[in-house]
């Protein structure tokens, strides 16, 4: 059994999805041996069904949508500065730089 185990993880993630993957074999094996709590059934019921196929579907969609607003207010800020750097060229062009 020794020759199965790996060496500890070095990161938080790295540690966190240790404890994933022996909780999930844990259960597998609760399971197997019909000594599963009922909290365990019902997770992997839920899992397989359509319902938590459409949520997984629903976050997606909503990361992406935030992901394009994110980027929406980036260009727009961007294209502020770009704006206020043209009117700073065109005061200068035009002489106002030196008249203030």
């Amino acid at each position: 059994m020794a020759a199965n185990r790996r060496p500890p993880a070095r990161s938080v993630e790295g540690k966190e999805a240790e404890m994933v993957y022996l909780a999930v074999g844990q259960a597998e094996q609760m399971l197997r041996e019909c000594r599963a709590p009922s909290q365990i059934v019902s997770h992997y019921l839920k899992l397989g069904t359509r319902k938590y196929e459409l949520e997984i579907e629903q976050a997606k969609l909503d990361l992406e949508l935030t992901r394009a607003k994110t980027e929406a207010i980036q260009a727009a800020k961007d294209h502020g500065l770009m704006f206020e750097r043209a009117i700073e060229a065109m005061k200068e062009y035009g002489g106002a730089a030196f008249s203030e």
